[in-house]
């Protein structure tokens, strides 16, 4: 019940967050991520005849020519489904960093997948994970732009930092509501070699959290 609301607050927020990044961005796509692969082979396409993995999606929004969202519907029959034990939860295994937010007002936003599967979401926090378990790199994540968001995701076991927030273009980006260093359910520590969160090359007036339960990361 807690998750059920907790998404429907966060597709309200999602939804104040398109109106105020696209009054700044322009208008770019929506890619709608529907596999835990890690591949990148030039396109982002539906199911079934496809595919779109997050690395394919944030590829995409780096070169559509304006703000973008990034949203999530990766079926039950997915390999990586529930593969850290933990029902209701999507996890994307990276073999390397994930491309920087480049061209600005992008949102990534966890949250929908519960909303776009229907049943069965992680009761105890974010429903997509994304690990660096197996991916050697300084990152998972890298915000070199401006006014992105990055909401309702895990991350873990990064080798380096989980999110990098570097550069001076790197401004009013907002991180909230993700669980950072933690599993899906925030009850074990996964943690990321070095920071969660690093920002730094200038970069500046950010926003880490918030002051609501769907804004606070973990």
């Amino acid at each position: 019940m807690r998750t059920k609301v907790f998404a429907v607050i966060g597709f309200v927020l999602l939804l104040y967050l398109l109106a105020v990044v696209g009054s700044v961005s322009g208008s770019g796509g929506t890619y709608t991520v529907n596999t835990t692969g890690d591949w990148d082979d030039g396109f982002c396409e539906p199911l079934p005849g496809g595919d779109c993995t997050l690395r394919e999606a944030l590829d995409k929004a780096n070169s559509d020519g304006g703000g973008s969202t990034i949203t999530f519907n990766i079926p039950l029959t997915d390999t990586g489904y529930a593969v850290s034990g933990i029902t209701g939860t999507w996890t994307i295994s990276l073999t390397t960093s994930l491309p920087c937010l480049a061209e600005g007002g992008t949102i990534i936003s966890g949250t929908t997948q519960a909303l776009f599967i229907g049943g069965d979401p992680n009761v105890d926090g974010p429903e997509i994970e994304i690990s660096g378990a197996s991916a050697p790199g300084t990152y998972l994540l890298c915000i070199d732009s401006a006014d992105n968001v990055v909401h309702g995701l895990v991350i873990n076991a990064s080798p380096g930092y989980g999110i990098w927030i570097g550069m001076p273009d790197a401004t009013s980006n907002t991180v909230s509501g993700n669980y950072i260093g933690t599993d899906a359910a925030g009850a074990s520590k996964l943690g990321n070699a070095l920071d969660g969160i690093m920002i730094v090359g200038g970069a500046h007036d950010n926003v880490i959290g918030g002051q609501t339960p769907e804004q606070r990361n973990v």
